[in-house]
């Protein structure tokens, strides 16, 4: 695994965009022994650096440069072509801003950047850029603003922005085109108004929902009841208000229901028989 020096990121190794101001702290696994005693700063993240010419120049440029061979850091996947593919840096204690330099990883198809300390946030369009992105997992941060904007894509599949501080409202075209989307979970940050009723409409293979501790208001739309494999469905922990959906008795996959501490009202129906995988309810009615 290569180690970073102190050098002036700033300056270009090669041909190419310069990248943005001073970020982040070195993190302990660019050192050659795997910490390091004393924060070194570095004028932004070196291995953004090297993907974002990667992906823009493929390998033949950086021959002989001091990226030459980053396909091969920890974290980092590329194609034949040099092109990055996977970028998975869960729990390596970044910090700092999320580096627009990723928006040119347009083959970018896994994003792990779970279990840090990112914050800030997400610049518009970003999230946006990367058409070919099929798992996106930014949980456990300190991002913050509106959810992103996902690409007219079909490939997504697994969306995670839990445990972050993003606020704002979840439009009703949130990922309208993610024709294979399996799990979503927004769960633990700050998202208001209506939860959205249209996921399942646009996806039959949604297995997972997670919108709980958040501040969703007003009633559980209909929709639920068109997800033919939903498994999971949490909502707990928001302003949730009004009686269980008349069509989430019809999701025969359900597995998990919990809606505890919200102001739902009215009677379970007879018809929970029809989820015969049911195994775990949590939910407080009021009378």
């Amino acid at each position: 695994m290569n180690s970073f020096k102190e050098i002036d990121c700033y300056q270009p190794m090669i041909d190419g965009p310069l990248l943005g101001p001073p970020l982040v702290v070195l993190p302990w696994w660019c050192s050659p022994s795997g910490a390091i005693s004393t924060p070194v700063l570095v004028w932004t993240l070196c291995w953004t650096l090297c993907i974002c010419f990667l992906s823009i120049s493929g390998k033949q440029r950086l021959q002989n440069s001091i990226f030459s061979d980053c396909c091969h850091w920890e974290g980092i996947t590329c194609d034949k072509d040099g092109r990055v593919t996977h970028l998975l840096l869960p729990s390596k204690r970044l910090q700092g801003s999320v580096s627009h330099s990723l928006g040119n990883l347009t083959h970018l198809s896994h994003l792990n950047l779970s279990h840090n300390q990112l914050s800030g946030l997400l610049e518009a369009g970003l999230i946006l850029s990367l058409s070919f992105l099929e798992i996106l997992d930014l949980s456990y941060n300190l991002l913050s603003g509106e959810v992103p904007l996902f690409p007219p894509s079909s490939y997504i599949r697994i969306v995670d922005l839990s445990s972050n501080q993003f606020n704002g409202t979840i439009p009703s075209s949130f990922l309208q085109h993610a024709g294979n989307l399996s799990s979503l979970n927004v769960s633990k940050n700050h998202i208001t108004g209506q939860m959205p009723s249209s996921i399942c409409l646009y996806s039959s293979l949604v297995r997972v929902l997670d919108f709980s501790y958040n501040d969703f208001s007003g009633s559980i739309p209909l929709g639920l009841g068109t997800c033919s494999k939903l498994e999971v469905f949490h909502a707990g922990f928001n302003s949730l208000s009004g009686t269980l959906p008349s069509d989430i008795y019809n999701a025969q996959a359900l597995e998990e229901i919990s809606l505890p501490s919200n102001k739902l009202f009215g009677p379970i129906s007879d018809r929970i028989v029809n989820l015969p995988s049911l195994t775990i309810q949590r939910y407080t009615l009021i009378s």
